[in-house]
């Protein structure tokens, strides 16, 4: 490979982790906006919530076309072979059953693979 295919590549492999970044990133600030919204005055929030679902739409249509997709798996039961990294698993036993209570970013996923793991916050699951 030719030094510059090799610069062309890296260049393309560093734009792709940086839209990743800035993707992971506008999920956080939605979330955080959306909750934000549920503390606010009702007259009021209709517009934030509409200029939200239009952030929302264009940022989805923005990922299918990159082929890139989120992926939340909270509620579910925790497996250590989930493609997640659990912020709090270590307040937890062993032998503890744990569901995903919060996803504090989500999984990035390719066509067919994880491009970029989830980061989550963990519970001890209801029995």
């Amino acid at each position: 490979m030719s030094e510059e295919t090799q610069n062309e590549t890296m260049t393309h492999e560093a734009m792709r982790e940086a839209f990743i970044t800035m993707a992971v990133e506008s999920w956080k600030l939605a979330r955080a906006f959306g909750n934000m919204l549920r503390t606010i005055e009702p007259h009021r929030q209709n517009r934030y919530m509409d200029q939200l679902r239009c952030f929302s739409k264009t940022a989805g249509e923005t990922m299918d076309v990159t082929g890139l997709s989120f992926v939340s798996i909270e509620g579910q039961y925790f497996d250590p072979n989930m493609a997640v990294t659990p912020v709090n698993l270590e307040e937890f036993a062993a032998q503890d059953l744990l569901v995903i209570e919060q996803m504090l970013e989500p999984i990035v996923m390719g066509k067919d693979m994880v491009l970029r793991p989830g980061t989550v916050l963990l519970r001890k699951a209801e029995i």
